[in-house]
C-alpha cells in the first residue's frame, strides 16, 4: 500500500508539473 501511494503521490506530482508547463 505504501508503495501504491508513494506511486499515486508521483503521479498527482508530475500531473502538477505538466499542467503548470501546459499553462
Amino acid at each position: 500500500m505504501l508503495c501504491l501511494n508513494w506511486n499515486l503521490l508521483l503521479i498527482y506530482q508530475h500531473s502538477h508539473c505538466l499542467l503548470s508547463w501546459k499553462v
